[in-house]
């Protein structure tokens, strides 16, 4: 960048240079000899540097003879006329992206003037700088930053280089920029100038790096004072539940609350309490009595007193596989307001301490701490009641998102229309309990999990998935040893399934071959040595697409018409792959064409093959027949034919202005416009000289 604006200026050996005109003024021979005078008075001469640039100038009279002996000449310089550098004016919001253009911070969304990221922006900021073209450059900011993300743009870098190029200016200037007069400078005199004070105070503020300080000396609107309780997390904010009421993680000023740890720890009391003060429609949890109503005998205080972790769970488990809500209305209880009163009462314990839970353990590394508030605070501003059920991990049950996946269901023989998929009849070994098929073996037994009970459940939790390019990683824990199982595809019908042959309780595995930019589904599983088997709930990832270069969706239809390299091919060869207006694709064989059905076929047949975007009249020559399937696709990437023809009736437009009309599959000169009216409406394309002489 340090070559990228180089400013060519004539250099002045002395400031005073006169305009050149006609005729010379000669001193006369009196005043040569007169000794005062030649101290003082001054005389042209047109002098010379060792780069041969002429420069008038004016000397003492004693100092002539010197400068004639060194080749200079008295008078003026001929055909010599005073250039007076110009004031250089970049523009304020041109010096403001130089500078930033030039930093080595994350600037992309301003600096990417192309909408690339190669070095053609070089020429490009070259060019708007040096014209100082201060619309272009105002472009780049408006509408490339939002409040979430104008930190990572280098304003400071900007006014380091806008008091740069306006210094020394004053107000009234053409260099001179409000902007960059970081500093009005009243005690020195210097009122509406940019100077040294401005360049320290810039200088000072990049070294600190505070952006949010120099881009307040831009003149952008000011960003909205944030609103705590409107559900947005601004500037300033750790957190936004929609509410301004403390105790729920995130405070009355939207600020991440650090809970007090309480003497009393009971999980499934601390959820309870949690969930009984939500003012959410928690009634089939929270009726503690069981009288149909929640109300004043509905008193948790001592259970809570107590740690009664037996009677809390109670509220949620009734035993015999029942529990106090069901698949079509878990989600209307507050399950994150239970996480809230939970992370509160176990703040600062870990698997190192007698009453650690891992229920809110929400990070899952093994103590819960600040880290687990933040991601608390985080679940209840998104209000999502299910990620929070999620975490309720011993002994809660799983479901999947689609209760009427009723095949998903292992063990069973039969079902009916019912929601829950109605098993009447089991496997071999299993029974039926609570309207699902459990190993004969398996114990279900109540009590509290973490702080008492004997429930012994098996449990599926901490399922993390990342996905790059066609591939996906899936990982997840079982607290019993299992098989590594799920079952994925691109519905919640699945459709592909592994199963390892190896018992862990830390699972890992590798999804590859993925459609890109699909959807899919996928449900964990384990079964442990003993058959017992969990389900976890139906989860998805999405995985990246590909730069629609190949397989892309024509979005705006014949915009452009055809592709630049194949204007004028009308025929193409076996396999290759036409597209004209609308988004469809389509297999040429022969003089046939055969719809490709989808985008997945697209994908799995044709992968990675040109798609030609065509004029219409290329589809038309075709005989349309069946949709496309493997019998007839063809093999390899195909090339377009040598040959380019153009139906009968079609106007062909030479380089030089002459017109011909196709006739059996010959061009014929139309000489006369009666001719040119007789094939009024019909297209007319120009042509190379090439094409023309294939006819």
């Amino acid at each position: 960048m340090s070559n990228l604006f180089k400013k060519i200026f004539v250099s002045f050996s002395v400031l005073s240079v006169v305009v050149w005109s006609s005729g010379a003024s000669a001193l006369t021979d009196q005043a040569m000899a007169n000794e005062d005078e030649l101290t003082n008075k001054m005389v042209t001469v047109c002098h010379t540097d060792v780069d041969d640039v002429r420069t008038e100038i004016e000397v003492a009279m004693k100092d002539l003879d010197a400068h004639l002996e060194a080749g200079d000449v008295k008078g003026r310089c001929p055909h010599v006329e005073l250039i007076v550098p110009p004031v250089v004016v970049h523009g304020e919001w041109c010096s403001a992206l130089l500078g930033i253009f030039q930093s080595p911070m994350d600037n992309n969304q301003v600096i990417n003037l192309l909408g690339d990221s190669d070095l053609s922006d070089v020429p490009v900021m070259a060019e708007w700088y040096e014209d100082g073209n201060n619309t272009a450059c105002h472009a780049r900011f408006d509408a490339t930053f939002d409040q979430s993300n104008y930190l990572n743009i280098d304003w400071c870098a900007g006014l380091l280089q806008g008091v740069k190029d306006g210094y020394g200016s004053h107000v009234g200037d053409a260099k001179y920029s409000e902007m960059f007069n970081l500093v009005d400078n009243e005690a020195g005199g210097d009122i509406g100038a940019i100077n040294l004070s401005d360049h320290s105070k810039a200088v000072g503020l990049a070294a600190a790096g505070d952006q949010a300080a120099c881009y307040a000396y831009y003149n952008f609107p000011a960003w909205p004072t944030p609103i705590c309780g409107n559900g947005q997390i601004e500037e300033g904010e750790q957190c936004d539940d929609a509410n301004t009421v403390s105790g729920d993680a995130c405070s009355a000023t939207c600020q991440i609350e650090v809970p007090q740890p309480t003497a009393t720890r009971s999980q499934w009391c601390s959820a309870l309490y949690g969930i009984m003060q939500s003012p959410m429609d928690n009634n089939l949890v929270i009726d503690i009595d069981g009288n149909g109503t929640v109300d004043l005998s509905d008193n948790l205080s001592p259970w809570y007193t107590a740690n009664n972790d037996a009677a809390c769970y109670g509220r949620f488990d009734l035993g015999d596989g029942e529990f106090n809500f069901n698949q079509e209305n878990y989600t209307n209880i507050d399950w994150c307001a239970g996480l809230a009163k939970g992370v509160s009462d176990f703040y600062g314990t870990s698997t190192t301490t007698a009453e650690f839970s891992t229920i809110f353990d929400l990070n899952d590394d093994g103590s819960i701490n600040l880290i687990d508030v933040g991601v608390l605070a985080g679940l209840v501003t998104a209000g999502d009641q299910a990620a929070c059920y999620a975490h309720y991990v011993p002994p809660m049950p799983q479901w999947s998102v689609d209760p009427q996946n009723c095949e998903s269901v292992e063990h069973a023989t039969s079902y009916n229309a019912y929601p829950d998929c109605g098993v009447t009849a089991c496997e071999s070994g299993y029974v039926l309990t609570g309207g699902a098929c459990v190993a004969e073996n398996r114990s279900s037994g109540g009590g509290g999990g973490g702080g008492g009970g004997s429930y012994s459940a098996f449990n599926i939790f901490n399922v993390q998935n990342s996905s790059i390019g066609t591939s996906a990683n899936i990982t997840w824990q079982t607290n019993r040893q299992s098989l590594t199982w799920m079952l994925y595809g691109t519905s919640t019908s699945y459709g592909s399934e592994y199963q390892g042959a190896n018992y862990h309780t830390a699972h890992t595995l590798e999804l590859t071959n993925l459609l890109p930019g699909t959807l899919y589904h996928y449900q964990v599983r384990a079964k442990d040595a003993s058959n017992n088997t969990v389900y976890d709930i139906d989860r998805t990832f999405t995985t990246p697409g590909f730069v629609p270069q190949v397989l892309g969706v024509k979005e705006e239809a014949c915009i452009p018409d055809v592709d630049g390299d194949i204007k004028d091919v009308m025929n193409f060869i076996n396999g290759s792959l036409i597209r004209a207006c609308g988004p469809g694709v389509y297999h040429v064989l022969g003089n046939k064409m055969y719809h490709v059905p989808n985008w997945q076929y697209l994908h799995d047949n044709y992968f990675a093959q040109r798609i030609y975007n065509v004029a219409p009249e290329v589809l038309d020559q075709y005989t349309q027949t069946m949709t496309d399937d493997k019998s007839v696709r063809g093999n390899g990437v195909q090339k377009v034919s040598g040959t380019k023809l153009y139906a009968d009736g079609t106007l062909l437009k030479a380089k030089d202005g002459k017109i011909y009309v196709i006739m059996n599959g010959h061009k014929v000169h139309i000489v006369s416009l009666e001719d040119l009216k007789k094939y009024a409406g019909n297209k007319m394309y120009s042509v190379t000289d090439q094409v023309l002489n294939q006819y």
